[in-house]
Order: C-alpha cells, then sequence, then structure tokens
C-alpha cells in the first residue's frame, strides 16, 4: 500500500464519508419515491384524483445527484491506492484527480440542493413529497378508530417526513464535505511544492557552501605552489649576475701574522 501524506489521507477519509453519505441519501430518498409510487394511486392521503399537484422531480433529482457523487468518490479512492499511479509520490497529480473528480460532483450537489428547496417553497400550490408528508404525519383521519392498513393511512407519513429531510439536509453537508477535499487538494499541492522549495534551496546552499570551500583551498594551495616556486627562481637570478649563494667564512685565526 502507498504512504500517502496525513493531507491526502485526510483527503481520502472525507471521500470515504462523502461515499457513505451519498449512499444513504440514495437509499433514503429512493424508499420515499418508492412509497409515493406505490400508493398515489390508492392511497386518499395522497389524493389520487390530484396527482399533477405532487412535484417528485426534487426527490429524482436527489438520488442522480447522490449516484453522481456514490461514483466519483469511489472512483477516486480507488485511484489513490493504485500501485503504477503512485499518487502518493506525485501531489500534482494527486491534486489534479482530485478537483477533476470532485469538483463537478459539488457542483451538482450545491444546485440540487438549491434547486430542492426552490420547490419545496412553492408550498401549497405545489407539494413535494417533502412538505406533503411533513403537513399531514400527525392529521388524525375522521374515524380514527378504524383499523386501517398503511396503503390506505397516513401511517408512513412520518418516516417519510424525516427521510425526505434527511436526503436533502445531507445532500448541504455533502457539498460542505466535498468543499473540503477541493480545498485539501489545493492546499496538499501547495504545502509539497513549498517543502520541495525549502529542500532544494537547501541543497543549493549546501551545495553553495562546498563550492565556496573548494575555491578557498584552491587558493591557498595555488599561493603555496607559486611561494614554492619563486625560491628557487631567485637562486637562479642571483647566479646569473655572480652573486654566490654560499659565503664561506675563514677563521680569523689564519688571517693573523704569523710570529715565526
Amino acid at each position: 500500500m502507498q504512504k500517502l501524506s496525513k493531507v491526502q489521507m485526510a483527503q481520502v477519509a472525507v471521500a470515504a464519508l462523502v461515499f457513505c453519505l451519498s449512499v444513504a441519501i440514495m437509499g433514503t430518498a429512493g424508499h420515499s419515491l418508492q412509497v409515493y409510487r406505490g400508493q398515489s394511486s390508492t392511497n386518499p392521503w395522497w389524493l389520487p384524483l390530484w396527482n399533477q399537484h405532487f412535484n417528485v422531480r426534487g426527490t429524482n433529482s436527489l438520488i442522480g445527484s447522490s449516484a453522481f457523487s456514490t461514483v466519483t468518490t469511489l472512483v477516486f479512492i480507488a485511484l489513490c491506492f493504485v500501485p503504477k499511479l503512485n499518487l502518493a509520490n506525485h501531489p500534482t497529480h494527486f491534486a489534479f484527480i482530485s478537483i477533476l473528480l470532485t469538483l463537478p460532483s459539488a457542483s451538482v450537489t450545491l444546485s440540487i440542493v438549491v434547486y430542492v428547496h426552490v420547490l419545496n417553497y412553492q408550498s401549497p400550490a405545489s407539494e413535494t413529497i417533502q412538505t406533503w408528508t411533513c403537513k399531514l404525519k400527525n392529521a388524525t383521519p375522521l374515524n380514527a378508530s378504524a383499523a386501517v392498513s398503511d396503503g390506505v393511512s397516513n401511517h408512513q407519513f412520518s418516516r417519510l417526513c424525516a427521510e425526505s429531510k434527511f436526503a436533502h439536509y445531507t445532500s448541504l453537508v455533502v457539498f460542505l464535505l466535498q468543499a473540503m477535499m477541493l480545498v485539501g487538494a489545493v492546499f496538499g499541492w501547495v504545502v509539497d511544492k513549498w517543502h520541495a522549495h525549502k529542500q532544494k534551496k537547501q541543497q543549493w546552499q549546501e551545495t553553495s557552501s562546498v563550492v565556496e570551500m573548494n575555491m578557498h583551498l584552491g587558493e591557498r594551495s595555488d599561493t603555496d605552489t607559486s611561494t614554492a616556486n619563486a625560491a628557487p627562481s631567485l637562486a637562479m637570478k642571483d647566479e646569473e649576475r655572480g652573486v654566490p649563494t654560499t659565503v664561506s667564512v675563514q677563521p680569523l685565526r689564519s688571517m693573523a701574522p704569523s710570529r715565526y
């Protein structure tokens, strides 16, 4: 397994959390849509004669955006551990792949969150699964004593309301996590480049110090060599002028007059 940096591991952990939340959104939104489609034509609480009053495009959009986020995060996590890519030692490639996969998913998620909010805001002119179930989850039928099945009652409305809210607001959480991944990708790339620049500068300083030391030693060696070469040349010049290089000193006793 590749040894990812701490920043890269944090991004992978956030991506794993996004994956789990996206799967949960698909499950809850999908279940509420399934219940609606199964009961919309038979359950009087869904107003079978007024189906056009309900707008389920928001729920479909939540399922689609969460599926897209699931795929992109799964691909990102898989690519992080592919030995051939070796993204741990290529931070630029890691950041590029992270941004390439996360930015489109984050854009789609944010747009869907805003779209669902706009649809919910149109209530009561047009109802969504979330607004309708949350509005009638505590409503009591006229004949409350009669036992009725879930298919013709609002018994599941509390659960559907909670599931719809979870899918909507968790999508906002997913977007925030994806934004964190984008920031982490840029931050990790900048930190790695700064660290590489710092190491390169330190190596350059060490190389410069070694070069200066070698130059200094070379200058001293040249000075010693020139001094050693200057002594024989001076002796040769003295010989050319007839100046003896050695002077013999006669004893003073030999220069005195003999008494005998």
